[in-house]
C-alpha cells in the first residue's frame, strides 16, 4: 500500500474534454470537421485506455497509434471505432490487421504493392492512408506521382481513403520550411486526384500546424495529440490565445519520504556535485529517473512542497530525489511534493522542466513509468 502511494499521477477528463472542444472549435474554423485523436505512447503517458474512452464519449470515432500490439490494447478495452498506425507497416501483423479493422499508414509503393498481394492473397478489403514525405524526411514516399498511381491503380480493389502529411517545423515562424511543404502538398494533390484516385481523408495538420491556423488547402481532417493533453507551448505571438487554449490535464505528485538536518560543508547525493553553502534541511522525494525526473534536472530543477519553489540538489537516483527545504522548515514527512502541477499560488508546468531538461515536452510526460499510480478524475 505504501509503495502505491510513493508517487501519484492524477489526470483530469474534464480538462481532457475541454481541451478537445477547444480543438474542434479551432479545427472548424478552418472548415476541418474529421478529427483523429493521437494516443500513441499510452496516450502520451496520460493512459490511453481511459483517455480513448472518454474521447469515444464525446463522440471521437478515429484514434491514431503508433503498432499494432497499442491498437490490440484499445480494441480489447472494448474501444469501437478507427484506429490508424501511423508508424509504419508492420508486414508480420496482417492477420491482426484484418481481424481488429485496423487501418495502416502506408509510406512507400513497396508497402502498396505488398498490401495488393496480401488482399488478393487473403480475399480481404484494407483501407489505408498514404503518407507522402513533403519535408520531414521520416517516414512517406517521396517517389512521384506517376510511380505512386501507377502501384496504386493494381490494387483489386478502391483501398485508398487517406493521404497526409507531416509538417517537420510547424513552429517555427519564419515559415520557410513550412511554406516548402505546402507548395509540395498543393502540387501532389492535384495531380493524385486528376490520376483518379481522391482520398476521402486529407490530413496535414498536428497541434502545432492547428493552433497556428496554417492554411493548407484541401484538408479536411486533424490528427491532434499534445494540444490534447494540454502539452502545446508555444508563445502567444505565435498562437494568439483566442485561436487555441489548452490546459494541462495532468498533475504529478510523490511522497516527501524523510526530512533531515545537514551540517555546512556536507555533500549530497550520488558524484558530491553540490555541498550546502550553510546548515539545512533536506527533503528526501519518493521519485527518481526511473520514475520520469529527467537526470538534467540535477541542482537545477524546482518541486513545490508546502505551495512553495523548492531547489532540487545533488544527482537524481534511479528512485529518489532531494529537495533543499531550508534550515527551519515545518514540512513533514508523508507530506506531497508536486512534480508538475499547482500548489497554493505556485505552479510547475512540464513546458518549464522541459526547457530545463532540454527535451521535448512529451517526451517528459511519456517518460512517467507505470509504478506511479494513476488516478482519473
Amino acid at each position: 500500500m505504501f509503495q502505491d502511494s510513493r508517487s501519484l499521477v492524477t489526470i483530469s477528463l474534464p480538462a481532457l474534454i475541454r481541451n478537445y472542444r477547444a480543438i474542434r472549435r479551432s479545427a472548424n474554423s478552418m472548415k476541418i470537421q474529421e478529427f483523429v485523436a493521437v494516443v500513441k505512447g499510452d496516450a502520451y503517458g496520460h493512459g490511453a485506455i481511459a483517455v480513448a474512452h472518454a474521447l469515444r464519449r464525446e463522440g471521437v470515432t478515429w484514434f491514431a497509434v503508433s503498432s499494432v500490439d497499442q491498437a490490440l490494447q484499445l480494441r480489447h478495452s472494448g474501444l469501437p471505432g478507427r484506429i490508424l498506425l501511423i508508424s509504419g507497416l508492420d508486414r508480420k501483423a496482417i492477420h491482426e490487421i484484418i481481424h481488429y479493422h485496423l487501418t495502416p499508414v502506408l509510406h512507400s509503393t513497396s508497402d502498396i504493392h505488398w498490401l495488393s498481394g496480401q488482399t488478393r492473397k487473403l480475399e480481404a478489403k484494407i483501407p489505408f492512408h498514404l503518407e507522402m514525405d513533403s519535408g520531414l524526411s521520416r517516414l512517406g514516399t517521396s517517389e512521384s506521382l506517376k510511380r505512386i498511381s501507377a502501384e496504386l491503380a493494381k490494387l483489386p480493389h478502391p483501398m485508398m481513403e487517406g493521404l497526409m502529411t507531416h509538417f517537420a517545423s510547424a513552429t517555427d515562424p519564419s515559415g520557410q520550411q513550412n511554406q516548402l511543404q505546402i507548395s509540395r502538398w498543393k502540387n501532389f494533390l492535384p495531380g493524385m486526384t486528376q490520376s483518379g484516385f481522391r482520398p476521402r481523408y486529407r490530413h496535414a495538420h498536428a497541434s502545432a500546424a492547428l493552433a497556428r491556423q496554417l492554411q493548407v488547402p484541401d484538408t479536411n481532417m486533424v490528427r491532434v495529440g499534445t494540444a490534447l493533453y494540454g502539452l502545446l507551448d508555444l508563445p502567444t505571438s505565435i498562437v494568439p490565445a483566442a485561436q487555441l487554449t489548452v490546459e494541462p490535464v495532468l498533475q504529478w505528485q510523490a511522497r516527501l519520504l524523510l526530512v533531515k538536518p545537514v551540517a555546512a560543508g556536507e555533500s549530497v547525493g550520488y558524484g558530491a556535485t553540490y555541498r550546502v553553502p550553510a546548515a539545512t534541511t533536506l527533503g528526501i522525494v519518493a521519485a527518481g529517473y526511473a520514475d520520469g525526473i529527467p537526470p538534467a534536472l540535477a541542482n537545477r530543477g524546482y518541486l513545490l512542497a508546502a505551495g512553495q519553489r523548492f531547489p532540487l540538489r545533488g544527482a537524481i537516483s534511479m528512485d529518489l530525489s532531494i529537495i533543499d527545504l531550508g534550515q527551519n522548515s515545518q514540512i513533514k514527512p508523508g507530506s506531497w511534493v508536486t512534480l508538475i502541477g499547482e500548489q497554493g499560488q505556485e505552479r510547475i508546468a512540464a513546458a518549464e522542466i522541459a526547457q530545463l531538461a532540454g527535451i521535448p515536452i512529451p517526451a517528459l510526460s511519456v517518460s512517467m513509468n507505470a509504478r506511479s499510480r494513476r488516478i482519473y478524475r
